[in-house]
């Protein structure tokens, strides 16, 4: 099973496909500014890592998104440096268009989850990140 992984930022996005280590990834910027834009550059981003996979085999896509959020709803709820993705359902965006389960959760949450279970952390009683 596959796994997608998308960093949403201001300045660019960047995705893997993963399946026990990183299959492919891609970063890319500039970040358009328009909202309409700028969830077509997410999209384009995931459909350029899932290319060639059966979405079958593909468990799940995570994604980090800046400033506050609303994990369960799937919320960008008013990230400081994105104002054109303020309230913006995004895990309603990503899991309507590929039909493939979708969470989402703050950047530095996901980056804490990830070092407790990869990284640094995995040896460590307590960290901060």
């Amino acid at each position: 099973m596959y796994l997608v992984g998308v960093d949403i930022g201001g300045t660019k996005i960047s995705a893997g496909l993963v399946k026990g280590k990183i299959v492919v990834r891609k970063i890319r910027e500039p970040v358009k500014k328009v909202k309409k834009d700028f969830l077509k550059q997410i999209i384009d981003i995931i459909e350029w890592c899932v290319k060639g996979i059966d979405r079958k085999k593909i468990k799940g896509i995570g994604m980090g998104v800046p400033g506050p959020a609303d994990y369960e709803k799937g919320l960008i709820a008013n990230p400081p440096n994105l104002k054109q993705l303020w309230n913006v359902n995004i895990k309603k965006v990503i899991q309507g268009r590929f039909k493939i389960k979708t969470r989402i959760d703050n950047d530095v949450h996901v980056i804490a989850i990830a070092e407790r279970n990869f990284g640094f952390g995995r040896k460590l009683r307590n960290f901060v990140v």
